[in-house]
């Protein structure tokens, strides 16, 4: 879990202010749009290094 997102849940958690409680909200989904939109990039980076054809499974059983 990143840090922006466990701060945005502590502040959503403390704020008593409605207003300050859709903030923490918000920054609570743009956190999460950021992690997954960085395993989506790093998904794609790792796709590039893949020969034609081959699958992730055919990579492991290269590891093993």
């Amino acid at each position: 879990v990143s840090p922006a997102k466990v701060g945005a849940l502590i502040a959503a958690a403390e704020a008593e202010n409605p207003v300050a409680k859709y903030l923490a909200l918000a920054g609570v989904v743009m956190a999460s749009i950021n992690i997954f939109g960085g395993f989506a990039v790093t998904e794609r980076m790792l796709a590039m290094y893949k020969k034609k054809g081959e699958t992730m499974s055919a990579n492991v059983s290269n590891l093993i």
